[in-house]
């Protein structure tokens, strides 16, 4: 399933065969099967963007749940971006920042040659002031449980579209807390990948297989190495790093999907200074029931992240 908020609201890209897993009875939710004709999903996006009273939730289903996607990432350019879920060493507090009206999540656009890892540190240091945190694996207040749908299992017989946006990377790996500095966020290659091996070839081998490489592989990743998977886990359950979808349109009303990445990370710093340049008024530490809670607007799918 893909879930993409349009107006706030939630679009859920399935496939036929979950229909029944997804789909429950609500009064304001839309079940429509998909036709095949590209254009047609223009309709709905914007039946969404006008903000019908009547439609909360818009669910399409296709027996192709891969073709479905791509069929409507045709209509919109990518521009990816990153963001922490910030835990306070020691307590149940997470950082929020409020921002033109609403209740939000340190995050930012990805810079060319960054990884989303990277970008997702630097936009919290920029936004909160932060300069001690760093991304852990697993998330101590809300552990990994993710699985996936036997419908959405990679097709190997198509390719990612031409346009598809980067992915974050599937598994954080490495130790429980990785640095703190845009320079040491990308996992260092560990030294023992170049051991000469215990129980060495036949000699017929070249034993220059085995040495050490001049010029190791950098542990920085491309960028083109974090493309949005077809089949991304479902928002509904949760696994870190994990990816929400929103679309909104330029001033030239040019429609644009922003994948989200979020890793969680913990800093033991309590001071905050929230970048007002950025129209951030605010930086807290409030727990998830105390954020849902409050008398602030909230968009749906931060939400739907901290449910």
């Amino acid at each position: 399933m893909y879930e993409i908020y349009i107006n706030d609201r939630p679009l859920r890209l399935i496939a036929t065969a979950d229909l029944e897993n997804y789909a429950g009875p609500s009064p304001s939710q839309l079940v429509t099967r998909y036709s095949g004709k590209v254009k047609t999903l223009l309709n709905y996006a914007d039946m969404l963007e006008k903000g019908s009273p009547k439609v909360q939730t818009l669910v399409l289903h296709y027996p192709s749940l891969q073709q479905l996607w791509e069929d409507f990432l045709s209509h919109y350019k990518i521009i990816t971006a990153a963001g922490g879920i910030v835990q306070l060493q020691g307590t149940d507090k997470l950082l929020f920042i409020y921002r033109r009206g609403y209740l939000d999540l340190p995050k930012g656009k990805i810079d060319p040659g960054e990884t989303p890892e990277q970008a997702a540190i630097r936009e919290v240091q920029e936004e909160t002031g932060l300069r001690s945190v760093s991304i852990v694996s697993p998330f101590s207040v809300k552990p990994a449980n993710a699985q996936r749908s036997s419908a959405e299992a990679p097709d190997a017989s198509r390719s990612s579209p031409p346009n598809s946006p980067p992915a974050p990377p599937s598994d954080l790996g490495g130790p429980a807390l990785r640095s703190e500095t845009s320079e040491d966020v990308a996992p260092q290659l560990p030294t023992t990948d170049y051991r000469l091996p215990t129980n060495p070839p036949s000699p017929q081998l070249p034993t220059t297989d085995y040495r050490l490489p001049t010029n190791p592989p950098s542990p920085q990743l491309p960028t083109t190495d974090y493309r949005l998977p077809t089949n991304p886990p479902s928002p509904q359950l949760k696994n870190y790093p994990t990816t929400t979808l929103h679309t909104y349109r330029t001033k030239k009303d040019k429609r644009i999907l922003k994948p989200t990445y979020w890793y969680p990370m913990i800093t033991s710093q309590k001071q905050l200074t929230p970048q007002t340049e950025e129209d951030i008024e605010w930086a807290r530490w409030m727990s998830r029931e105390v954020a849902i809670a409050g008398d602030w607007k909230i968009y749906a799918s931060l939400e739907r992240l901290l449910e």
